[in-house]
């Protein structure tokens, strides 16, 4: 059977949302004549905002206006409505997979779950070795004859954003040539941070010895945490943690010869966007989520005294191996993804 309408169920974070890019992509070559939309849910929609392989998004607001009873049922009828042909399931969710049965989905394409492979038309077996999140969502296509290609995640920046972040640019004059290196110091959660103190130490020693400009990116939330950065470096840096959207912050990093960023959402756009990067990994495997694509791309993963990687419990104190990351090593892995340009510091 060739599905000429497809609903790609995608998952509830940023990153694993970008993990589900290539599946459009894939899914667009396999039919290029075919309607591809998405079930996401609010906060992920941006991600998918601009991406020519999707051509609609449909929101599933568990929290709002879909919560009860009446909710699903609402959604439910407009999934009638759409009369897919197939759905494609990357979240592992029984109560999704009973309203994408409930809609009259004839192909329901899943990983078997105990409580909910009894919903699915083809139930696809766990992959038997450890794959990166991209890979295990492209391997369900696989699984039914549809090839995928691991050429990176697909993220849209448009031209609105990019004339907001060249006016936000405007504030901190740069030397030309001048190096630009982004820091992205935030992370949902607060053991899956680099500290503070060290994201300066190092900030500050990119402006002295490589001649870099700073600019530090983050949501609302992380203004107080950016400001403590900002505070301790020798050259006041761009603020833009707050200030600019998740495509307003790939437009930034577009400028930028290296970003450098906890694993988070935004480390993730700019392997997207295949930019020079450093990941800084924790209590989370790279292996797994980490930058996924061909780029230059570096990977610091210490795993000092934690249990289990990964580790998925935010409740836990900062994990003891992002602190054992030392500045000596991120600024070594650093230098050789920097254009070779030297601005003294005054």
């Amino acid at each position: 059977m060739k599905a000429e309408r497809w609903l790609v169920v995608t998952p509830n974070w940023f990153g694993d949302t970008l993990f589900a890019t290539p599946v459009f992509r894939a899914l667009r070559r396999h039919g290029s004549q075919a309607y591809l939309a998405a079930l996401t849910v609010p906060r992920c929609r941006e991600v998918l905002d601009g991406n020519p392989y999707v051509d609609e998004a449909i929101l599933y607001d568990e929290e709002g206006k879909d919560r009860g009873v009446l909710g699903k049922l609402a959604l439910i009828s407009v999934l009638r409505r759409h009369r897919f042909d197939a759905v494609v399931i990357l979240r592992r969710s029984l109560s999704r997979t009973l309203l994408l049965t409930l809609a009259g989905i004839p192909r329901r394409i899943g990983y078997t779950a105990p409580r909910s492979r009894w919903l699915l038309t083809d139930p696809v077996p766990e992959p038997a070795v450890r794959l990166h999140r991209a890979d295990t969502y492209l391997g369900l296509l696989e699984a039914v004859g549809i090839g995928g290609d691991r050429g990176g995640c697909d993220f849209i920046v448009g031209e609105d954003d990019r004339s907001a972040v060249r006016r936000l640019l405007a504030e901190r004059q740069r030397a030309e040539g001048q190096p630009l290196v982004v820091l992205n110091p935030g992370g949902n959660w607060e053991h899956k941070r680099w500290p503070a103190a060290s994201f300066a130490a190092l900030g500050n020693r990119l402006i002295r010895e490589c001649g870099a400009a700073i600019a530090i990116t983050g949501a609302p939330s992380d203004v107080p945490l950016v400001e403590s950065i900002a505070a301790q470096l020798a050259r006041p840096p761009l603020i833009a943690a707050g200030r600019t959207t998740l495509k307003q912050a790939g437009a930034l990093f577009e400028h930028a010869a290296l970003v450098i960023a906890n694993d988070s959402g935004p480390l993730h756009v700019a392997a997207s966007l295949r930019r020079p990067l450093i990941g800084l990994f924790g209590p989370t495997d790279p292996a797994l989520t980490g930058p996924y694509g061909s780029g230059p791309f570096a990977v610091i993963h210490r795993r000092d005294g934690c249990p289990e990687i990964p580790c998925y419990h935010p409740d836990r104190p900062p994990h003891p191996g992002m602190s054992a990351i030392t500045l000596e090593e991120v600024f070594a892995r650093a230098c050789p993804l920097l254009p070779t340009h030297r601005h003294a510091s005054s």
